[in-house]
């Protein structure tokens, strides 16, 4: 199937060949925020486009100029646009892999290439082995900047053996669904680090059970987003991706040998190593395929029906598949103290998404409705405030404007849904809010985060941040981005200390490319005692139906419970957290 995501692409390609030949004609920086505007609205569109087209249900999308709708139907027709091969003409097709990598603009790639006949990512990374100097010679270019490049080079190489769990999901998920639909196959599930929801993937494992493997691996092979075959036989064949590009096993198991072979190919390693061990001090043996009891040092097959069997036999409670990392999960399942893990409906409201206020493309009100769609008991618009002009920052009377249709959709939809007046509001460099306390004293909750200014140790600018009355949530805390940056550097202890002590919770955000809070940086703050809050970050009605998973895999990999996380709370739990703050 063809997603949304792979149209987008060819639209931010010729965005970014645009801009490299951006002198050779004064309208192209109106074609550039033409392409990129396009791309966006493609790629978060909340049906799937081709699919549409191919039905012949295919209508004006809107927020495409016609031009662009034409574009987009002959990408539908013939796989290309007439404009981005005459583009491609330019430039060789290395500089655009030059220019995927993260920080790697076009301006930038372009003076590599035409001063320093830089046109590859392997002649990238050759120079700055080599002859760094050759880069430090560019205009503008400082020590700094040479070393940010090193770094993006490393995250756009990152890219190529691990994908974000949030990237990759969808694609695994509609695999499967294919799997499952052919008439021959019984069964189909997710293994690996997949089903272990780890943020970052390898590869991907999926089982199946088939009356007639070879015929499955056949229709496998031909899936229309299968890129290339690695092996095939008839009980395993690995295949690449074209979208993602990653790697996947699909493994045709025995009927009778079913659970066994789920658990073991779920891993991990360590999980698999460590639960052997207990098998074995216990009398048992267990196999990639089966589970034995040893009597008179003879191997007597155990039958079961059912995946938590396995762990039942040893006397031990079932353990999720996120926790299966031996990170002390066995030990707690023999003394059945598991924790009771956030289940993925308990979210009983969103607290961060934006509206065509700010930065996207849905209104307040279309966010409110999908919100009591979804069953939320609360939500919360979150729009950016004022300083981050690339995201349409709402300045003050803006920010009043917004307040008064909040106002009016509050009474509209009273009895159905509690609407609450928030801010996505700057830390500035400077250390202040980018709002006033004028303004803040106006809303239900303020939201702290850093978008610009990320060179250096920031803990002194979040700790200052947390000291206004007015906040209740760090937003995004470590500002990482996959593919794109490192955490910001900062005293995690001393804002985590801070915070419990302001009656500050932390956000996990579900963007797949941020998923911060990270798994093991949760765990530390919950076991500090304090909260966690679960927000989408949604730019559109699709993030907001979709993204909440991350987040909630992001949480249970570290023992998170519904009682560590305030967006699982009822509305007077809620009342009653709000109320601890201010006093």
């Amino acid at each position: 199937m063809i997603t949304n995501d792979q149209i987008a692409q060819i639209f931010d390609k010729m965005a970014a060949l645009i801009e490299f030949r951006w002198e050779q004609d004064p309208a192209d920086p109106f074609r550039v925020r033409a392409y990129r505007k396009a791309a966006n609205i493609i790629r978060w569109y909340p049906h799937n486009i081709y699919q549409l087209w191919k039905s012949g249900q295919l209508k004006p999308i809107p927020g495409l100029w016609e031009k662009t709708r034409q574009k987009l139907l002959q990408f539908l027709e013939t796989w290309t646009i007439k404009k981005y091969e005459e583009l491609k003409k330019w430039i060789p097709e290395s500089v655009l892999e030059l220019m995927e990598v993260p920080g790697i603009w076009p301006k930038l790639a372009k003076q590599l290439y035409q001063t320093l006949w830089i046109d590859s990512v392997e002649k990238l990374k050759e120079t700055l082995e080599k002859a760094p100097h050759k880069i430090l010679s560019l205009p503008r270019m400082g020590e700094w900047k040479l070393e940010q490049i090193k770094k993006w080079l490393e995250m756009y190489q990152f890219t190529k053996t691990r994908t974000p769990i949030g990237i990759a999901y969808p694609y695994i998920l509609n695999l499967v669904e294919q799997i499952r639909s052919f008439e021959e196959v019984e069964k189909a599930e997710i293994a690996g680090s997949t089903r272990r929801m780890k943020e970052t993937i390898w590869d991907i494992d999926i089982l199946a059970v088939s009356k007639d493997p070879l015929k499955t691996m056949d229709k496998f092979v031909k899936l229309e987003n299968v890129e290339t075959i690695i092996a095939k036989w008839a009980t395993k064949t690995s295949v690449f991706l074209s979208q993602p590009h990653i790697q996947v096993d699909l493994r045709i198991i025995p009927s009778e040998d079913w659970w066994a072979a789920l658990q073991y190919f779920t891993g991990s390693k360590n999980h698999n190593i460590h639960l052997r061990t207990i098998a074995k001090e216990k009398g048992y043996k267990i196999s990639e395929y089966w589970i034995f009891k040893i009597e008179n040092e003879k191997e007597i097959k155990v039958w079961w029906e059912k995946e938590e069997d396995i762990y039942n036999i040893l006397w031990m409670d079932r353990i999720p598949p996120e926790l299966r990392e031996d990170r002390w999960e066995i030990e707690a399942a023999l003394n059945h103290n598991l924790p009771n893990l956030v289940d993925y409906n308990d979210l009983k409201w969103d607290l961060h998404m934006h509206s065509t206020r700010s930065d996207w493309q849905n209104s307040i009100e279309e966010l409110i409705q999908t919100a009591i769609s979804l069953g939320y008991e609360y939500i919360a618009i979150t729009d950016h405030s004022k300083s981050l002009a690339i995201a349409n920052g709402l300045d003050e009377e803006r920010f009043l404007e917004r307040l008064k249709e909040i106002k009016h959709l509050q009474e509209k939809y009273k009895n159905k849904i509690k609407i609450l007046v928030w801010t996505e509001c700057d830390i500035l460099a400077d250390w202040k809010l980018d709002y006033d306390d004028e303004i803040l004293k106006l809303c239900d909750i303020v939201i702290a985060s850093i978008h610009l200014g990320l060179k250096g140790d920031q803990t002194a600018r979040i700790l200052k941040a947390l000291d206004n009355p007015y906040v209740t949530i760090l937003w995004h805390p470590t500002n990482r981005i996959f593919w794109e940056r490192e955490p910001i550097q900062a005293d995690r202890d001393l804002i985590f200390k801070k915070a419990i002590e302001k009656w500050i919770a932390m956000e996990v955000n579900c963007q797949p490319l941020r998923l911060d809070l990270n798994d093991i940086l949760i765990r530390k703050y919950i076991s500090m005692w304090w909260k966690i809050a679960i927000n989408t970050d949604a730019h559109s009605i699709k993030h907001m139906i979709e993204y909440p998973r991350y987040g909630i895999w992001q949480a249970r990999r570290w023992w998170a419970e519904k009682k560590d996380i305030i967006n699982t709370y009822s509305r007077n739990e809620f009342k009653n957290f709000l109320k601890r703050k201010s006093t």
